[in-house]
């Protein structure tokens, strides 16, 4: 599906010679479960050539990163979470949303045993987050929500998906390190509560999209 509406957009013809396919640079996120499940289809089948592609794909570990690539031209298509992607239109960059794959869910999350039970606990604690994510937005939003400034009441860190997953993975009773929350979305947030590493304050839900530059 995400492959026949790139191809209806760029305008291309199915079953184009091997010569006549379009290169195309295509972004996706190795922490989103429906991105990855996709970037796998591409890899595995041939449903980019049969639209008329020569696809190459290019892993990030969240949106922020993927934004960047997409500014300095190192992408034609990603698929991304709708905050890094608003971001991306609001800096007026030539690039356009052509369909959202999937519905998924971000949470505010802690150590099992950690006193925080609602969003207003986390006054004068410390929060890791993808700065510019779909969580990022949604951390800050919950905070002001719960009458918490988040530049003064909430210390909110910057930190990559990847390092808040090994963070978790290691361990910790009340806290993470000297982390008292993260804010993350699935798969790892379905994946921490099934191992019983963490549990869910408040969930944030979000939408996965489609974007391709205008070129």
């Amino acid at each position: 599906m995400v492959a026949v509406a790139v191809s209806t957009a760029w305008g291309c013809t199915k079953y184009a010679e091997p010569d006549k396919l379009l290169p195309v640079r295509i972004g996706w996120q190795v922490a989103v479960a429906p991105q990855a499940q996709i970037a796998q289809v591409f890899t595995h089948t041939d449903i980019l050539q049969r639209n008329g592609f020569s696809g190459r794909l290019h892993s990030f570990s969240y949106g922020a990163p993927e934004v960047d690539a997409a500014l300095a031209d190192e992408l034609d298509a990603f698929f991304c979470g709708d905050q890094p992607t608003v971001n991306l239109l609001a800096r007026g960059a030539p690039w356009k949303i052509i369909g959202r794959i999937a519905r998924g869910r971000g949470a505010l999350m802690v150590p099992l045993r950690s006193p925080i039970k609602s969003v207003a606990d986390l006054l004068h604690k410390r929060v890791a987050v993808p700065f510019g994510s779909v969580a990022h937005r949604d951390a800050v939003f919950v905070e002001k929500e719960a009458q918490l400034n988040p530049g003064k009441d909430v210390t909110n860190l910057n930190l990559d998906i990847l390092e808040i997953a090994a963070l978790v993975q290691r361990g910790g009773e009340q806290k993470w390190d000297n982390i008292d929350a993260i804010a993350l979305w699935d798969p790892s947030v379905t994946l921490f509560e099934h191992q019983q590493l963490a549990r869910s304050v408040r969930e944030m839900p979000y939408v996965n999209l489609v974007v391709i530059s205008e070129k």
